[in-house]
């Protein structure tokens, strides 16, 4: 197994939630572009879009190394939650006069350094013909890129390269134990685990700011898995059963401060009857289930409410307001076109809420460097307009309070930077614009003070954050655990604010 050194800048990062036995992590057509593949200079070779005869290809020319001479390109991919075992599946139509291998390159969690894989070697035609690799992630990680390497003469010219995960839908596991919030040891409850799988080895792994972990463990008789803790720190720890692209997980957070100052908002919460709340958001809310603010929210709304408070989360990873109301009317049937994930809100309104959250802003707001970083993708004027119309259709069909929550900002310093180095001619995505973040936020607050909506801010405290890049992952949009408690923190604020048992 060969380890090497690589720097890699993510041009526009979509960290995708994605479930289902079949999920795409890449899908490229070489004869409308080629986004995200390239040679880094510590490669050889040289990799173009091309066009020819007519058509436009992705074309892979050898160079030399030493005394071997080949090409190897790399590419972007989707980025979801990857587990060992995880299989994906790469197919690619080419052709050349040689040999194509293609693998990954997989980051773990506590290094930069990838870990090159290989998926195995296969002649290429002189005519285009389908060529197909499979391989499983070897281990828990955050990361992976595929990428191609060409053996041979001339060059190799690549039609399309898909890539996907399949999982094995026969194998079920489930977390027992969902998200704790603790402030020390003394409170953790057991980690328990259930499968269809009675005997057989499962992975575990474990993951924290100390450390990550993996191991092997047998599931008794009955598929349970207890498991046991081996390193806990102040922070989130993941605990993660999987086999077969199949997992779950269960989370911790253990912090001392934050604990006592949330436990004290939610002690002044009391709710007087069973509470549902629905929540429309986008991947900020979609992705980390399990242990996402979302989570954290309700953890904390049912402390001291015996499980009376239930929470839909329907939110979806890339979502902005008109892809909302597309989904909305679908469901109440004033629009035969459904849209993407429209299952998200399969009967929506069959349910009645007490509290609607809205938590939109992040893809709205997403520019391109070749406007300048200047037009959003959904214009202000246009934005109040949708607004106007999905918080009219809410409302005519539930009775529910309505709550926006602004929009969030992103390290927008990691983008600047990221831009002022980008080529002339090439492109890039950019979120949390500053003014276009703004605009959004103003729109916003117009609305909720003509149609006398709450209105929870959490763009301020994120700003005001000390280091707000701690608030982000690497791709500097989705959220760390510490931007997840900040935001769970603030809208918990305003149910303590505004539902304390003193009003009651």
């Amino acid at each position: 197994m060969k380890k090497i050194y690589l720097t890699v800048w993510l041009l526009a990062g979509f960290l995708l939630c994605l479930s289902g036995a079949n999920a795409s992590l890449k899908n490229d057509d070489f004869s409308r572009h080629s986004f995200g593949w390239t040679t880094p200079a510590s490669w050889p070779g040289k990799t173009e879009h091309i066009r020819s005869w007519g058509k436009k290809y992705l074309s892979l020319t050898p160079g030399r190394l030493g005394k071997e001479s080949f090409v190897r390109a790399l590419g972007f991919s989707r980025q979801i939650e990857f587990f060992a075992g995880m299989p994906i599946y790469i197919e690619i139509t080419a052709k050349g006069w040689g040999e194509l291998e293609c693998g990954l390159l997989v980051y773990p969690f506590d290094s930069d350094t990838p870990v090159l894989y290989r998926a195995g070697k296969q002649k290429l035609s002189r005519s285009f013909s389908s060529l197909k690799f499979e391989l499983p992630i070897p281990f828990r990680c955050r990361m992976i890129l595929p990428f191609m390497e060409f053996r041979g003469y001339g060059s190799m010219l690549v039609q399309n390269f898909k890539m996907r995960f399949v999982s094995d839908e026969s194998v079920k596991i489930a977390s027992r134990t969902s998200l704790q919030i603790i402030k020390n040891l003394s409170q953790l409850q057991t980690i328990l685990f259930t499968s269809n799988q009675p005997g057989k080895m499962l992975t575990v792994s474990q993951k924290n700011d100390l450390k990550v972990s993996e191991k092997q463990q047998t599931a008794d008789s009955a598929g349970n898995l207890h498991v046991a803790l081996e390193h806990l720190s102040s922070g989130l720890t993941e605990v993660a059963v999987s086999a077969g692209g199949t997992h779950a997980v269960a989370c911790i957070d253990m912090n001392p401060d934050a604990y006592d100052r949330l436990n004290r908002m939610a002690e002044k919460i009391r709710f007087g009857k069973k509470v549902n709340i629905l929540l429309l958001g986008d991947g900020l809310a979609d992705f980390s289930r399990g242990r996402n603010f979302v989570d954290h929210l309700f953890f904390w709304l049912n402390k001291y409410n015996d499980g009376k408070v239930k929470i839909r989360n329907a939110s979806v990873g890339g979502d902005h307001i008109h892809r909302v109301e597309e989904r909305l009317l679908h469901e109440v049937k004033q629009l035969h076109r459904s849209a993407h994930q429209q299952n998200r809100y399969d009967r929506l309104f069959t349910e009645e809420y007490d509290y609607i959250l809205i938590f939109l802003g992040q893809n709205d707001t997403r520019s391109e460097l070749q406007s300048r970083l200047r037009k959003p993708l959904i214009d202000p004027l246009l934005q109040e307009q949708i607004y106007r119309r999905v918080l009219k259709l809410l409302s005519e069909h539930s009775k529910a309070q309505i709550i926006l929550i602004s929009p969030s900002p992103s390290y927008e310093k990691l983008f600047l930077d990221r831009a002022a180095k980008m080529s002339q001619g090439k492109n890039m995505v950019m979120f949390g614009r500053k003014k276009l973040v703004d605009d959004f936020d103003r729109i916003n607050r117009k609305l909720c003070k003509e149609l006398k909506l709450s209105y929870i801010d959490i763009l301020t405290p994120m700003r005001n954050t000390e280091n707000i890049s701690t608030l982000f992952g690497d791709d500097g949009i989705h959220l760390t655990n510490a931007g997840n408690r900040l935001i769970a923190e603030t809208v918990l604020c305003w149910f303590s604010e505004n539902l304390s048992k003193s009003k009651k």
